[in-house]
C-alpha cells in the first residue's frame, strides 16, 4: 500500500524529471570544477616557471637601464 502511494506522488510531482535534471546540473558543475582546476593548475605552472626562469625581457630591460641590481 504504502509503495503504490509513494509512486503516486512521485508520479503526480514528476520526480523522475527532476532527478534526471538535478543529475544533468551536477554534471555541469563537475565539468566547471574539473576546467577550473586544470585552468589554475596552468597558471600555478606558468607562475612557478616564470619565477624560476625569469622573465628574458625583464633582464634585458635592466641591463639596458643599468640595473643589475634587479637581476
Amino acid at each position: 500500500m504504502r509503495r503504490g502511494l509513494f509512486s503516486l506522488v512521485g508520479a503526480r510531482l514528476d520526480l523522475d524529471r527532476w532527478k534526471t535534471n538535478v543529475g544533468e546540473k551536477l554534471k555541469t558543475l563537475d565539468d566547471i570544477y574539473r576546467f577550473s582546476v586544470e585552468r589554475l593548475s596552468m597558471v600555478r605552472g606558468e607562475l612557478l616557471e616564470m619565477t624560476i626562469v625569469g622573465d628574458p625581457g625583464l633582464r634585458a630591460r635592466a641591463l639596458l637601464h643599468g640595473n643589475h641590481g634587479l637581476i
